[in-house]
């Protein structure tokens, strides 16, 4: 029988059913706006001046809105919010429908055999991404893909 979300076809999770996201690891995070659209900015062509050459080259950079810059600090801020989660980042970025990120869970207090499963999902970039915007809370994805690292 088919599952459904919101009265449409829901896919299967592509989350790991063996694994425990509370686990401390290196873990892969993308969040995606709803129906893809462009809330966090565009690219636009920027010169940059190059070392080797000297002459102006464009190099692809995102303008980012209001949505986009706040998107960007709820990142920075995710471990002061979290301090329980021990809670290190790694490589990020914003791109006009979507953002990629890199954090690193530590050993904490939801690690433990006994932790909830899912707990990942407590780290709260997405609902402060909504909860900042006010005028539009629904356009992030919802839905998602989780990849632990090695």
């Amino acid at each position: 029988m088919a599952e459904f979300f919101q009265n449409k076809y829901r896919i299967a999770s592509a989350r790991l059913q063996s694994w425990n996201y509370a686990n401390d690891g290196m873990y892969f995070v993308t969040i995606c706006t709803k129906n893809r659209q462009c809330y966090f900015g565009e690219i636009v062509n920027l010169p940059v001046e190059t070392q080797c050459i000297a002459s102006l080259q464009q190099q692809p950079t995102l303008n980012p809105t209001e949505i986009g810059k706040i998107a960007r600090d709820e990142w920075f801020k995710t471990p002061e919010l979290r301090p329980d989660m021990n809670l290190e980042l790694g490589e990020f970025i914003v791109m006009p429908n979507h953002i990629h990120g890199i954090i690193l869970i530590g050993k904490n207090e939801y690690n433990r055999r006994d932790a909830m499963h899912g707990s990942l999902r407590r780290i709260p970039i997405k609902s402060n991404i909504k909860t900042n915007l006010h005028r539009n809370p629904k356009i992030l994805h919802q839905l998602f893909v989780d990849i632990n690292l090695p």
